[in-house]
């Protein structure tokens, strides 16, 4: 009969294998523990970030509360998208009237600064104001865009009018120089705001459609530019436009306020 021989194992093979079995079994309770801890991380912060978002307003609403550089406007003021206003209208009578009102005048936004404000705000030099050498005199771009707005419609209407072109007010590089000012203004600007289409809303009962109206937008308060602008007015008004020989100077006699800084 055959002895089967047996080797014994040595005992501290055996506990090498159960000090072994215990590190991974460790470590794998100390990998869930982090799987789990890291996942309360991410739940954690997502919900910081969702209440922070709803106590304070998104980043595009923070935007229009911030002032704007010059005059220190923001976008408080809530409007819509209306597009049939007297402006508009066919009726040369209520266009006019519309078109002559004092708050889109376009002088009102030529204004005299002085150099501690142009320096801060880092501006290009100007001309000097003639009543004060240390100021110069600017547009603001809203006022010249808006003198652009005035000059195409005038033009429009001179042309609708079959007045030859030698008898109108305004050249035609003049025109194109403001259908190109505009052209800049609506790139520069990017409006990226959804305008919606079709016979819907507003639109339902219309004759038309118009794009968009009725949206609601924020905008600037232009009554409170007008105000800064007349606080800073250069007291300028294009007078006798067309006579070369009338004194510039007599230009900025009117100012809004009715003091006579050139005394």
């Amino acid at each position: 009969m055959k002895i089967t021989d047996y080797i014994s194992v040595p005992q501290r093979d055996s506990d090498e294998g159960h000090d072994n079995l215990r590190l991974q079994r460790r470590y794998a309770v100390r990998l869930q523990m982090m799987s789990i801890a890291a996942a309360f991380l991410v739940v954690s912060a997502s919900l910081n970030v969702l209440l922070l978002f709803r106590r304070n307003p998104p980043p595009w609403e923070l935007l229009d509360t911030l002032p704007s550089r010059y005059a220190h406007l923001s976008r408080n003021t809530t409007t819509e998208f209306f597009l049939h206003t007297a402006h508009a209208s066919t009726n040369r009578t209520i266009q006019e009237a519309a078109w002559n009102e004092a708050e889109i005048d376009p002088w009102t936004g030529i204004v005299a600064l002085d150099q501690g404000y142009v320096k801060d705000l880092n501006l290009l030099p100007s001309q000097k104001w003639p009543w004060d050498s240390t100021k110069g005199v600017y547009v603001l771009n809203s006022f010249h865009e808006l003198h652009c707005v005035h000059t195409l419609r005038e033009g429009i209407n001179q042309y609708h009018d079959g007045i030859p072109q030698e008898d109108r007010i305004w050249s035609y590089g003049h025109l194109m120089h403001c259908i190109n000012l505009m052209r800049q203004a609506v790139m520069c600007n990017a409006d990226d705001t959804p305008l919606y289409i079709g016979r819907i809303n507003q639109n339902a009962n219309t004759t038309s459609t118009d794009a968009g109206v009725g949206v609601p937008r924020k905008c600037r308060d232009w009554n409170a530019l007008n105000g800064w602008s007349r606080s800073h007015s250069a007291c300028y008004r294009g007078v006798n436009w067309d006579d070369e020989e009338f004194p510039e100077t007599e230009r900025y006699k009117f100012c809004p306020d009715g003091t006579q800084p050139w005394l």
